[in-house]
């Protein structure tokens, strides 16, 4: 629901930002124009922001079950006693939590992937201020510098945080370690 508001509110910003651009060559308000697009920028990493925050949470609750899961495995390991792995995975709580494991792993892969994700557009929004404030200097130089472009480039960063803050943070994972090897790492202590 946040990302859907914020995806409401970067689709509205887009269109003031377009407007504007049309009626800022005609009534010269190139530095308002430019200091709404900060503001847009400010708005928009702040949901960025909120999101990789939701994932670092996310990231740790799964990684907090991950060692429960293991915990479990070990459990039933010594109450079994210690089996290769082909006699470990007979025993159905250690294979059902080895394939728990399995799709947990993936998911916190995913995660690691959204959280470079963002860190990625939060880099991307600091590029574009430092751009705008180097188009704010200009513009107290050159009256007439033409920031269209800019202001595109912009939009589109815009609406790439809105899809990337919109997507969900997991999925089911396509690529999954096999169970052996988790067993493996479990044994050793990992």
């Amino acid at each position: 629901m946040h990302a859907h508001r914020f995806l409401n509110h970067v689709i509205g910003a887009l269109a003031a930002l377009m407007l504007t651009a049309g009626m800022s060559v005609a009534d010269g308000g190139k530095p308002a124009e430019l200091q709404r697009a900060l503001e847009d920028i400010r708005r928009a990493e702040q949901t960025v922001q909120a999101r990789a925050v939701q994932a670092v949470a996310l990231r740790s609750h799964l990684r907090q079950e991950g060692e429960g899961l293991k915990a479990e495995i070990r459990d039933e390991q010594r109450r079994n006693g210690a089996q290769p792995y082909p006699g470990a995975v007979q025993i159905p709580r250690v294979d059902y939590n080895l394939r728990l494991l399995q799709r947990l792993n993936g998911y916190l892969e995913q995660i690691d992937a959204r959280l470079a994700e963002f860190q990625a557009v939060s880099a991307g929004f600091e590029r574009h201020r430092e751009r705008i404030r180097d188009e704010l200097r200009m513009l107290r130089t050159l009256k007439d510098a033409d920031i269209s472009d800019l202001m595109r480039q912009l939009a589109a960063a815009l609406e790439e945080a809105a899809a990337r803050c919109a997507a969900p943070l997991v999925t089911l994972p396509a690529v999954q370690r096999s169970t052996e090897s988790i067993r493996a790492d479990i044994a050793q202590g990992r």
